[in-house]
């Protein structure tokens, strides 16, 4: 499913044609996932050229590997390894959730 938005030109989706983004809904024998966006197609609002919002929700058998954080976030932790999704032995079993926003 696909999300469009666009209110006078004032409150619109950041994609093409006003897109606020895509809900993707799957199940089958081998897993399930329900994304609401995702780090690589993140939902997005734009208001008056003034704010930005993105954002997306996944949960299921199959999560999407999530990005480094911005580096303004990445300054403040100095000492603390971001890159911590790298290892995928830790998430083999590929089940659980993940947020973000900015």
């Amino acid at each position: 499913m696909k999300g469009y938005l666009n209110v006078q030109n004032t409150i619109r989706g950041t994609g093409a044609n006003g897109l606020i983004g895509e809900i993707v809904i799957h199940a089958d024998p081998q897993g399930w996932y329900i994304y609401v966006g995702r780090p690589s197609q993140m939902l997005g609002v734009n208001m008056a050229n003034i704010i930005t919002a993105k954002a997306y929700f996944m949960v299921g058998t199959k999560v999407e590997d999530l990005p480094l954080p911005p580096s303004e976030v990445a300054e403040v932790f100095d000492n603390i390894d971001l890159n911590f999704m790298r290892d995928k032995n830790a998430i083999s079993s590929g089940k659980g959730f993940a947020l973000g926003t900015y």
